[in-house]
Formats: structure tokens, sequence, C-alpha cells
């Protein structure tokens, strides 16, 4: 999967962009939201509420 136009960013409203960032951090794209919701768009920043390793 492609990374979306404008990837640096978590963007909740374009649908491939939460599908691409759910599937990133093997997540459904509710958990997703609520992640976003309380880390901010940055990749990074969810990752890191996650505990999740970032690149």
């Amino acid at each position: 999967m492609a990374l979306p136009a404008g990837g640096a960013r978590i963007d909740l409203q374009d649908p491939e962009s939460v599908r691409y960032w759910a599937e990133v951090f093997g997540l459904d794209e509710i958990d997703l939201m609520m992640a976003v919701l309380t880390a901010g768009r940055r990749p990074q920043d969810v990752a890191l509420l996650l505990r999740r390793p970032w690149r």
C-alpha cells in the first residue's frame, strides 16, 4: 500500500489516509481515529502513544 498524498500527517477526513495508517499501525479504523484524536496527526506521535517503534 502506497503512502497517500500529503502522507506526513494522518488525515481523518481522507478515507485512503485512514486505511493506510490503520494498516501501518495494525489497528482498525476506529482505534486509529481515537489514537489520532488523543496524540495528534503526526504518525510518530501516534506511534509513541501506541508504544510502537517509529522508523
